[in-house]
């Protein structure tokens, strides 16, 4: 263990998964957070960003030109090194870190505001001691935007995910098809409920944990679609190891834990070709990597990237998504897709436990961390 103290600031509706990094590094030194601060379910944050004041909070960000400037605690005063995630310290002088999912995190992923502010932020990234990045392709449209004299500070760490395919469990009688989350339109459930009626078999299943909207369920004439709302992390992590293909035909994302979980979990993927998305699904090794309906790549750094992050969530769902319009083609395209897991999904799920091993480990996060706090 090192002698290191590191100061995580992190508060109680900050997302579990950065609850996870402050969990697993305890070992590797001291953590310090601030005071009356604790992990909550995500579910209990998603409802509670439906109450008025976190949304009139969430529209002021969305709408005003902001930094993210973070006052810091007296307690950090006694780390050695501070940990963000997307944030700026204002009050410190402790050589910090800032974790990013996009680079237009530290404006509140409003890139009108990142663009106005850009020369700013690049001078508070100058006296960083290191910059982390969720996924390669978070990195490489970092150095897109700031260039490369930023790269011999900028490291890639995945988030941390537990080993859970040791638990799996496959069901012989029934395929099990998964998909979870929070915004069933946004995340393609409806394309997905039309493609899976359409395919006939009576061994395949699909399980739904997400707020479906009741008259899409007085619809559903299908005994083998059972709908739950959303469950728990922990039960939802219970349940993986049982599901043999996780589906998500998602028109917008960053990085995708869900995703990241269901591959340690040993299941086959599913799931739309978004940003980080494909450094986890490996196009007809563990799963299938479904074209974006109307999104085209960018060139981020001499990666071609299916860019979304350019718009803020809300705006994006503004812009595409608020009518009543069905993306035919990614239907199609899923059709294909549960057809060909019917007889591929036990290979996929073998490259998943490899693909895990390789790139995304509990012994790869740890070692990688250490190497960013060193």
């Amino acid at each position: 263990m090192t002698h290191k103290k590191i100061f995580f600031y992190i508060k109680s509706n900050y997302r579990e998964r950065q609850w996870d990094t402050v969990e697993a590094i305890k070992n590797e030194c001291e953590v310090l957070v601030p005071k009356n601060q604790h992990r909550i379910s995500s579910v209990s944050i998603a409802k509670g960003y439906q109450k008025p004041i976190p949304k009139i909070k969430t529209f002021i960000a969305s709408k005003l030109p902001l930094i993210n400037f973070k006052i810091l605690p007296p307690e950090h005063k006694e780390a050695n090194l501070v940990y963000m995630w997307g944030a700026i310290p204002l009050n410190s002088k402790k050589p910090f870190i800032i974790e990013f999912d996009n680079p237009f995190v530290s404006t509140f992923y409003n890139y009108s505001a990142f663009t106005k502010y850009k020369k700013i932020l690049s001078k508070f990234y100058d006296k960083a001691y290191k910059l982390t990045f969720m996924s390669e392709t978070a990195k490489n449209h970092f150095l897109s935007e700031f260039g490369r004299a930023y790269e011999h500070k900028c490291f890639v760490n995945y988030p941390f995910a537990k080993r859970n395919y040791t638990n799996r469990k496959n069901n012989k009688e029934e395929i099990r098809f998964v998909f979870a989350g929070f915004d069933f339109k946004g995340k393609g459930g409806y394309e997905l409920l039309e493609a899976f009626r359409r395919v006939k078999n009576k061994r395949i299943r699909l399980y739904i944990f997400s707020w479906v909207p009741e008259e899409i369920k007085d619809k559903i004439r299908d005994e083998r679609i059972i709908i739950s709302e959303p469950i728990s992390r922990k039960k939802l992590l219970d349940i993986l190891p049982s599901m043999d293909v996780f589906v998500l035909p998602t028109f917008y994302e960053s990085y995708p834990l869900v995703l990241l979980e269901a591959l340690s979990s040993g299941c086959g993927l599913i799931a739309t070709n978004v940003y980080a998305i494909p450094e986890m699904v490996r196009d007809n090794k563990n799963g299938v990597l479904l074209k974006h309906p109307f999104l085209k790549p960018e060139n981020l750094n001499g990666f071609e990237v299916i860019n979304n992050v350019k718009y803020r969530g809300n705006d994006f769902i503004n812009r595409f998504l608020l009518k009543e319009f069905f993306f035919y083609s990614l239907y199609m395209q899923l059709k294909e897709a549960i057809e060909r897991a019917i007889d591929e999904y036990e290979d996929w799920q073998k490259e998943s436990i490899a693909l895990y091993e390789e790139k995304f480990s509990e012994e790869l996060w740890l070692d990688n961390f250490r190497s960013i706090i060193e």
